[in-house]
């Protein structure tokens, strides 16, 4: 699945890791993000999620505190707080997401 957003140059492709299961709660996806030349806006919804970094780098805004993670650094957080994700370099990025709603 791919999501693409007119309010920013990026761009991720998700591959559910459990598409056939029902009834679930949570679930998860190999992320890639790819290098970006605008970023888009922090936004929020309910639930929580759960980042490894699997390849590259990420850059992570939780509310006004913004990180770099790379392989082998992980997060988990609220998703209602406002958050933005994407690519920190110029080569992509591969995450393991868990998302939780």
């Amino acid at each position: 699945m791919r999501n693409d957003r007119s309010d920013c140059s990026w761009s991720e492709t998700y591959e559910s890791l459990a598409p056939d299961k029902i009834n679930r709660k949570m679930e998860q996806f190999l992320v890639t993000l790819e290098p970006v030349s605008k970023k888009g806006m922090p936004y929020s919804h309910d639930g929580e999620k759960f980042l490894f970094v699997l390849e590259g780098r990420i850059e992570i805004q939780l509310g006004d505190h913004t990180d770099i993670l790379e392989p082998g650094d992980g997060i988990y957080y609220d998703s209602t707080i406002n958050h933005r994700v994407a690519c920190a370099g110029e080569a992509p990025a591969r995450i393991s997401a868990v998302i939780y709603a």
